[in-house]
């Protein structure tokens, strides 16, 4: 498989699809032709009803990606809790965390 990528929609703003251009081209050199590391990228798909700014298949993994118009130096992320950056609420999306 090496590095596939399959954008399902497309994003409502510019900053998701910038942001999502910038992951590909990341993940596409570092899985690039690599016979032993693959990579299948899915953008803007839905599972089970919820929207997921991106979902990678990788060898050893499924990731789902969520992306933020936001700065900062200390992301927090927890699976039910609000997220943070800096100790300041991120907000954003249509369902709650």
């Amino acid at each position: 498989m090496a590095f596939l990528v399959y954008k399902v929609a497309d994003y409502g703003n510019t900053a998701e699809n910038e942001q999502y251009l910038a992951m590909c081209k990341m993940l596409r050199d570092f899985y690039g032709n690599n016979k032993k590391r693959d990579c299948l990228v899915l953008g803007n798909c839905n599972v089970n009803g919820r929207e997921l700014d991106a979902l990678l298949v990788t060898n050893s993994a499924f990731i789902v990606v969520e992306f933020k118009n936001f700065g900062g130096r200390v992301l927090t992320a927890s699976e039910n809790s609000p997220w943070t950056m800096d100790n300041i609420n991120v907000k954003g999306g249509a369902n709650k965390n």
